[in-house]
């Protein structure tokens, strides 16, 4: 399932990161289950270029975001401003 960043997360900039790659500026999150495995997928641009950013959380931020879903709380920024284990960035076609 996409989620949107919502318009305070927007105004506040928690959908851009500074990656080796360029500036990553989010639109969507997209994942299905909140598990240690789960890949999640963040679509919108480095400088301009449409891509999407795959991730994995590290299992201190997983166990976080666990608990703020369980708590029914959980932001997108608490899912993309976590700390990753691993990334990749892939074109969006």
């Amino acid at each position: 399932m996409k989620h949107l960043f919502s318009s305070g997360e927007i105004l506040a900039h928690q959908n851009e990161k500074s990656i080796p790659e360029g500036h990553f500026i989010g639109e969507t999150l997209e994942y299905q289950d909140i598990d240690i495995h789960t890949e999640y997928i963040c679509y919108g641009s480095i400088d301009g270029k449409p891509c999407k950013l795959v991730f994995t959380l590290s299992c201190d931020s997983y166990e976080n975001v666990k608990f703020k879903m369980m708590l029914g709380i959980l932001m997108q920024t608490d899912v993309f401003e976590s700390e990753w284990t691993e990334y990749r960035v892939e074109d969006d076609v």
